[in-house]
């Protein structure tokens, strides 16, 4: 088979315009990918008009019609496009539906749940959807899903459960589906984290569905995709997976959880750490590398693009030397040495989730702390003058404008809450003192609350302009009208949406600033 260098995009969670996706195709192929990897199920939402089951589909999702054009465009570039439809857990797609209600699963208080696989409903629905996909997409593949699986609080999975263990219950299911999808001449994919020694999840999970010898149960002609998102990746998951005779595929994340707005040092470390031990001789049984690009929701679409180039060329063993002057060429037409080390650096010192929601506070807890004295006292002077020549270079690109315009709002909006990040600091501890100070010395405490006053309502225009610059951009992209745009949604439960952070600040600073203004009555 031929060696797959993968991107996994996220419509699931976030559908972006069709404009967007079309425009990515020939960046994609570009910077080196042959595989787009289409996460279109999850429990956000069915990104398509399925045959078989049209119900399921969510506002704005794709009709048959579309997908196979999509298909076709990719393949145009050279791309297969294999689909992930999911088939045990991340399955609210079908679950909230209420004519699927009675098929929802879980595990007490476990965080994850699924769609019971012991109902004779979910197993016609399930054959009918992977027939529906194997007739849809041409890649040989169909990814089953079956990660952060959490199962058996439905009666049927609990009478099920009285002859099988969890973990043999989990194996039965994942060898039912891969006879459905072996029948309909494909061959099945699924990730790891269930069945590898090594996990990732160590929180809020059924680990009693968590278990290594669910390997020895199922068809080692399953092909397992093996993620993990921290930078300290090593070889044990992937040993283990030879060891069982599986085929495997190697899955970092320029996007994940842990990063707002633009991938970090974080993201790219994890890139670069398991290229490095993808390329060990002993993966004779790995047949390709996929970079995960999770959650729209949490940046522009732009803002990725860094990061999947830098994958790309990883990921077929490469080194990183020019890949920024290869990004800039390759996306925008450009060629600037100066430019390609301003991304360089942004990207190594980009702040994480944390630290986003401390430079974008929604509350005055938020604010605590020091964001730059815990990364560096060097990071803010490197950051902001990195910004600063991205942001003079707004106007070069020669192709793909509104991708450079994505970066250079989201950069625009991070300059702007790094600069205000220790006056905010300073308005709140002011004013907690002009309280104290209106019973012993109001006419002082009046004149300290004049000036906090005047710098809030500067700081509040400010950011309602770069929300309003943010929203703009965000409905270039994206449906106006998806209501997980602003975290409304039912199965929303994330607090990392760049938008809903940007109206919670808003919101926030507008408070602070009433408070003060009350007190001057």
């Amino acid at each position: 088979m031929k060696y797959i260098n993968g991107v996994m995009l996220d419509p699931s969670r976030l559908l972006e315009r069709r404009e967007v996706y079309k425009q990515l195709i020939p960046l994609i192929a570009d910077y080196g990918y042959n595989t787009i990897f289409w996460h279109f199920t999850d429990d956000h939402g069915c990104m398509l008009k399925f045959p078989s089951h049209p119900e399921l589909a969510s506002r704005n999702a794709y009709t048959v019609k579309e997908m196979k054009a999509f298909i076709a465009l990719a393949e145009k570039h050279g791309l297969q496009v294999i689909p992930e439809l999911e088939c045990f857990g991340h399955a609210g797609y079908i679950t909230s539906k209420k004519r699927y209600a009675h098929l929802a699963d879980g595990a007490g208080k476990a965080a994850y749940g699924a769609i019971t696989p012991f109902h004779k409903d979910t197993k016609k629905i399930l054959s009918d959807l992977i027939k529906d996909c194997a007739e849809i997409f041409n890649s040989p593949y169909i990814h089953a899903g079956l990660d952060e699986v959490g199962f058996g609080d439905n009666p049927s999975s609990k009478r099920y459960l009285k002859k099988r263990k969890k973990w043999q219950a989990f194996a039965d299911h994942t060898n039912w589906l891969h006879q459905e999808i072996t029948k309909n001449n494909k061959q099945m994919m699924m990730w790891g984290d269930h069945i590898v020694e090594y996990t990732n999840m160590d929180h809020g999970v059924d680990s009693e569905a968590l278990d290594p010898r669910i390997a020895d149960l199922i068809s080692t002609d399953i092909i397992i995709c093996d993620w993990h998102y921290d930078a300290d990746v090593t070889n044990q998951s992937l040993a283990f997976l030879k060891k069982k005779k599986f085929k495997a595929i190697a899955c970092p994340a320029s996007m994940a959880h842990g990063s707002m707005t633009h991938p970090c040092k974080r993201n790219l470390d994890n890139i670069k750490q398991y290229a490095k031990v993808a390329r060990q001789k002993s993966n004779t049984h790995l047949v390709g590398m996929m970079n995960t690009v999770w959650c729209p929701f949490r940046y522009f679409t732009g803002t990725t693009l860094y990061a999947m180039a830098y994958a790309a060329q990883l990921q077929t063993g490469k080194t990183e030397r020019h890949v920024s002057e290869l990004f800039l060429k390759t996306t925008f037409g450009i060629k600037n040495k100066s430019l390609a080390q301003a991304f360089e650096n942004v990207h190594q010192v980009m702040p994480d989730l944390r630290q986003h929601y401390r430079l974008l506070a929604a509350n005055s807890k938020e604010l605590e702390g020091w964001v730059f004295k815990e990364l560096g006292p060097d990071q803010k002077k490197s950051l902001s003058a990195a910004i600063k020549i991205v942001l003079a270079h707004k106007d070069k690109p020669k192709k793909n404008k509104g991708l450079y315009t994505d970066i250079a709002v989201s950069l625009q909006i991070l300059s702007e809450s790094i600069n205000r990040y220790e006056d905010m600091q300073d308005i709140i501890q002011a004013g907690k003192n002009i309280k104290k100070e209106l019973k012993s010395n109001p006419h002082e405490a009046k004149k300290h609350l004049r000036k906090n006053v005047k710098s809030l309502q500067s700081i509040y225009k400010a950011a309602s302009k770069h929300r309003k610059l943010a929203e703009q951009r965000w409905h270039k992209t994206r449906f106006w009208d998806d209501p997980k745009r602003t975290g409304k949604h039912k199965h929303y439960r994330y607090h990392d949406s760049i938008m809903q952070r940007l109206y919670n600040h808003e919101a926030f600073i507008q408070k602070i600033l009433q408070e003060n203004l009350s007190l001057m009555r």
